[in-house]
């Protein structure tokens, strides 16, 4: 089975380890935050995330964890804009832009509008 999952960019830039794309993994998963990643994408591009990496939620040990081997890697970014009422910057729905990358590392993580990567998961285990 392959799950599609979300990695937000804080997570792996704060204390995320490396991983490539051929590189087999154990991550505990959520469900994803659907309310935030859905708008993010247009038509065009539509993605659907199975699941989501987590590694700082308080009570890990609930949640299921994933095993398996990293199919690809796709690094996510997207425009913002002021909400002058909230005065917060928010994704602006549909501009979400993918770029297939070989590795976590290669990622641009000091860029501003990069906000996190979608990672096709060959699982093994999910428990």
């Amino acid at each position: 089975m392959t799950l599609t999952v979300w990695v937000d960019r804080w997570q792996q830039q704060c204390c995320g380890q490396p991983w490539d794309v051929g590189t087999a993994v154990s991550w505990i998963v959520t469900d994803p935050d659907q309310d935030f990643l859905v708008p993010l994408f247009s038509d065009e591009n539509r993605v659907v995330i199975d699941k989501a990496e987590e590694h700082h939620h308080r009570g890990l040990d609930r949640f299921p964890t994933g095993s398996g081997m990293i199919q690809s890697i796709r690094a996510v970014s997207v425009a913002y804009e002021l909400n002058q009422d909230a005065r917060v910057m928010y994704p602006v729905p549909g501009s979400a832009t993918l770029t297939s990358l070989p590795s976590s590392e290669s990622s641009p993580l000091d860029v501003p509008d990069f906000t996190g990567y979608i990672v096709e998961l060959d699982i093994d285990t999910l428990h």
